[in-house]
């Protein structure tokens, strides 16, 4: 989304910033026609915009998007009759996370076109959940390591182990979740990583529980001797 922050300028408003006439903003992008009305008599205040740009949210979290929209405004009098304002376009800040270079160009002196290149991620998120990724796959990895070694009797498997290796696996799932920018479910970070890690969790578990099984019996067979 997109945070208009309105100001009027050349007696727009009175002396309290109060509008002395209706304005119309219209905001055109690929999809979509929005029109934001500010009403005679209403102070400016900021208003939010959702805007359609074109990528793939699944290649998180190297996804990048583009798009282009324009925006106009004009003046409506009390009879209906519009009159187009000159309009000034600036940028504060973009969203805390995401680059976001982008060009303006006016159309007309009330008309401007703002098109953003490449929105992507930025480099400290990439790096976070590069780690947090590496994070999981050595979760899984000692997950695998440890239902090995229980299942070839390298080491006794007992209910103690089975539940710290289920709290592995509620690990794997937290730290999915902490995943910066909160990666919608089935995008490529499941289908290529998570899913599997969380199969290797599963399979650790049953590893364990069967060598628990065995290693069970062979004590109960030893003891009746």
């Amino acid at each position: 989304g997109v945070l208009l922050q309105i100001k009027a300028f050349g007696g727009l408003t009175d002396s309290r910033g109060l509008l002395l006439d209706n304005i119309n903003l219209r905001i055109v992008d690929d999809q979509n026609t929005q029109v934001i009305r500010l009403a005679k008599g209403d102070p400016i205040s900021a208003k939010s915009i959702s805007l359609q740009l074109d990528g793939d949210i699944s290649s998180y979290p190297f996804d990048k998007y583009s798009g282009q929209f324009a925006i106009d405004a004009e003046k409506v009098s009390a009879n209906g009759s519009s009159q187009p304002l000159e309009l000034s376009l600036g940028t504060k800040k973009a969203e805390t996370g995401w680059y976001t270079p982008f060009t303006v160009s006016k159309i007309a002196s009330n008309e401007a076109k703002i098109v953003i290149s490449s929105m992507h991620r930025e480099r400290f998120h990439i790096m976070f959940a590069i780690m947090m990724t590496l994070l999981l796959l050595l979760l899984a990895s000692i997950s695998v390591v440890v239902g090995f070694l229980c299942i070839t009797n390298r080491r006794a498997s007992e209910p103690s182990l089975i539940s710290w290796l289920g709290g592995i696996m509620i690990a794997m799932t937290l730290t999915r979740r902490l995943m910066p920018g909160d990666p919608p479910l089935g995008c490529a970070l499941d289908v290529q990583l998570f899913s599997w890690a969380l199969l290797f969790g599963i399979s650790a578990i049953a590893l364990a529980m069967v060598a628990w099984v065995r290693q069970s019996r062979a004590k109960l067979e030893a003891d009746s001797v």
